[in-house]
């Protein structure tokens, strides 16, 4: 009979043997062939034996990198996300900044373009009123209630006079077409009863006037007139 190695695992025969060995109770049994020699193989089976936990332990390694580059991929991917989040938070304070900005400009515009309209239409108001040696203090509110600024089809402001209802007046001048003007209602106001108060040298002008209806009303003190009773006498003709 000849020399026979016995191994747990069929691998940790050498590879010349493995194809000829059997199992037997859990362990592995091959024949020396003729011409092979035993030595010790001590030293060789230390150097496997660490070679198998040397494998072991870089296998763990390995596993470990990878749990890392997958971690690190989530870690990235998180980052990423809020980044966006942040982006898309810091475009929306962006937005509404400039949003109120804008509103901001257009809030002053509009108070400018008022501003420049008031004293514009007070010129010319008080300027026609002069004109028409009118009182106006009593009539500038009557005169601002029958004018309206509109926009052109340029974009200029231009002042529109209103009829009493609202609607916009056309020059009572002969064969014009024209829209009125400030001359134009101031005259028109000059000439109705209900104003002639508010006139120097109209007829109740001077001082005194007879309220509409007749004399039976009895006279009324000018200085003692306000623009509100001027219009309550308009609207009462």
């Amino acid at each position: 009979m000849g020399i026979r190695i016995i191994a747990d695992d069929v691998a940790d025969l050498p590879e010349a043997l493995r194809a000829s060995a059997k199992e037997a109770d859990g362990t592995w049994h091959a024949e020396l062939p003729t011409g092979w020699a035993i030595e010790d193989v001590a030293g060789l089976r230390n150097a496997l034996q660490d070679e198998k936990a040397t494998r072991r332990t870089l296998s763990s390694r390995v596993e470990e990198a990878e749990s890392e580059r997958e971690s690190l991929k989530a870690k990235l991917a998180a980052l990423s996300s809020e980044g966006e989040g942040k982006l898309e938070e810091y475009r929306a304070q962006l937005e509404a900044k400039v949003a109120a900005d804008i509103e901001a400009r257009e809030a002053k515009i509009k108070a400018l373009a008022d501003q420049n309209w008031q004293l514009s239409f007070g010129q010319q108001a008080m300027q026609a009123i002069a004109e028409h040696k009118g009182n106006a203090k009593l009539l500038m509110p009557l005169v601002e209630r029958r004018v309206r600024r509109e926009l052109d089809e340029q974009g200029n402001v231009r002042m529109v006079i209103l009829t009493e209802d609202g609607k916009e007046a056309i020059s009572r001048k002969s064969g014009s077409v024209s829209p009125m003007d400030l001359g134009e209602l101031l005259s028109e106001m000059k000439s109705d009863s209900a104003y002639q108060a508010a006139f120097e040298g109209s007829a109740g002008g001077s001082g005194a006037n007879h309220a509409t209806g007749g004399s039976g009303r009895g006279q009324v003190d000018v200085s003692k007139l306000t623009a509100r009773d001027l219009w309550s006498r308009a609207n009462a003709k």
